[in-house]
């Protein structure tokens, strides 16, 4: 919960910060009580092990998703990151306009 929120803290423009933590919190809330009603299924139907698996792969596979889509922020300001995402944001509308 907390690397979710300090990673949402850098790609949040900073007039909709609050808002993003809010909206963060509640939907890990909800992964989170998703994930313990379905762990005793998983339990049953795979196992110990089986369960262990899946929610690695589930993790790696978030991770994976991370690293794709997040920019490198390393020295960098609040500013030049929002910057950064605005500057990607624009070159997707262009290249939408120039379909």
């Amino acid at each position: 919960m907390i690397l979710s929120t300090s990673i949402h803290g850098e790609i949040l423009p900073s007039r909709f910060k609050s808002l993003g933590v809010i909206l963060t919190a509640l939907l890990f809330y909800m992964l989170l009580s998703t994930t313990l009603k379905i762990a005793p299924v998983i339990f049953k139907l795979m196992g110990l092990d089986g369960a262990f698996l899946f929610y690695g792969i589930s993790s790696g596979f978030c991770f994976i998703l991370l690293v794709k889509y997040l920019p490198e922020t390393k020295d960098k300001t609040l500013q030049e990151i929002e910057e950064l995402f605005k500057r990607k944001g624009n070159v997707i509308e262009l290249e939408k306009l120039q379909k």
